[in-house]
């Protein structure tokens, strides 16, 4: 059960040298819920196989990339570019919590809310383990900047799950209304 952990590490490695951000926000939530799920469930031996997969694919990703730049001397200019810079950028993390209450943020929050009500009504409640900490840390992960492009990686995790827990919900008034919120975002947002 180590190679499918592996293989997320090697996903989470290689989205995190491109936009780090987006690496912890949806591949890290994925992990987190699923750490959270083998923790709850007292199957201790996948968290332990969870760590060390996650640890052993970042580090296949990490290693060639480390070496470049360890060969070119440029060590402190890939800090400075993959970290240093996305945290001044951000401006911190208690600017990006403070940013959550931000109109310009917050009207995203009701697509997730619908996201989250739906998967809570869904049938099979193993999914929100993965689901709440992906749409909790995508939201504070945004930042206050809610340029377009930073929607398209939420396209998998929050519009495609939208609409499969809305073709699988029995409750007709639970639609009625998740559809009212999507249809009433690209009207809110100008965005989308």
């Amino acid at each position: 059960k180590l190679l499918p952990h592996i293989v997320l590490g090697i996903c989470l490695a290689s989205v995190f040298y491109i936009r780090p951000n987006d690496a912890v926000a949806f591949i890290g939530g994925l992990l987190l819920g699923l750490f959270l799920y083998h923790v709850v469930n007292k199957l201790y031996m996948e968290v332990l196989s969870e760590v060390i997969g996650v640890f052993v694919g970042f580090v296949i990703v990490s290693l060639p990339i480390f070496s470049y730049y360890a060969y070119h001397d440029a060590i402190v200019d890939l800090w400075y570019g993959l970290i240093k810079y996305n945290t001044l950028y951000s401006e911190g993390l208690i600017n990006m919590l403070s940013d959550c209450l931000s109109v310009t943020k917050g009207q995203y929050l009701p697509i997730l809310i619908a996201v989250a009500i739906l998967c809570y009504t869904n049938e099979d409640k193993k999914i929100g383990y993965l689901i709440y900490p992906t749409l909790v840390l995508g939201y504070i992960l945004l930042g206050s900047r809610t340029y377009l492009h930073y929607f398209m990686v939420w396209l998998p995790i929050v519009f495609l799950s939208f609409w499969l827990f809305v073709l699988s919900t029995k409750n007709k008034a639970i639609i009625v209304l998740s559809i009212l919120v999507y249809i009433s975002l690209p009207i809110r947002s100008g965005n989308i």
